[in-house]
């Protein structure tokens, strides 16, 4: 009961409308840090691809799908999906016709693979944004959804909108800079903002 008052008594401190979307967006950046960790795979956490190299690299990739080997992991730079592949056991029979398996990993990759005994070939994807966020990446501002882009600190519900209605209207943002077409987003907001966001290039999987 005490509880419940002190929610009650916070939610009549009246406060602007910065400070509102800024509440907003600590707590559905809060949930979905909770949200990524009790979905993680037990035991996965972030580790360091197995190889002859054993520092951190500032690749980071989650592989989803197999148990035993689930997790989030820092490769080296320039590690290619090959590469990866005989790390984790994925067969060379597994790569399917224009998959590119030479092709190097980008950081923020999630690599879904069911094992060997799915007869699957593995598949690569951004990471989604609440995973991004959690490990200090940038999210793609053209592909993210009104509720990610809310995520962001700064952002919140009514500018999520706002970028979501820009984008709409010009097909694609193009860079950054274009966020300063939207009422609210000035030079000073933007590069604040620019640690989160990212345009990413169109690119096959």
């Amino acid at each position: 009961m005490r509880a419940q008052r002190m929610c009650r008594k916070f939610l009549e401190i009246p406060l602007t409308e910065s400070q509102r979307d800024g509440s907003a967006a600590l707590l559905l950046l809060a949930v979905a840090v909770l949200l990524v960790i009790h979905f993680m795979p037990p035991e996965s956490g972030s580790r360091v691809a197995p190889s002859g190299d054993e520092r951190s690299g500032p690749v980071v990739v989650a592989l989803d799908g197999e148990a035993d080997t689930a997790g989030v992991y820092f490769l080296p730079a320039g590690t290619t999906r090959r590469a990866f592949g005989e790390r984790f056991g994925i067969p060379a029979e597994a790569w399917r016709a224009g998959m590119n398996p030479d092709k190097a990993l980008d950081s923020g990759t999630a690599v879904l693979w069911k094992g060997p005994g799915s007869g699957e070939a593995p598949r690569f994807n951004s990471l989604d944004a609440a995973r991004r966020l959690a490990l200090g990446l940038p999210i793609d501002v053209n592909h993210s959804t009104e509720w990610e882009l809310a995520l962001v600190p700064g952002i919140g519900p009514r500018t999520a909108e706002k970028i979501t209605l820009f984008r709409k209207k010009r097909g694609k943002i193009h860079r950054l800079e274009d966020l300063k077409g939207i009422r609210g987003i000035k030079a000073k907001r933007l590069e604040k903002l620019r640690p989160y966001l990212v345009v990413l290039p169109e690119e096959p999987s």
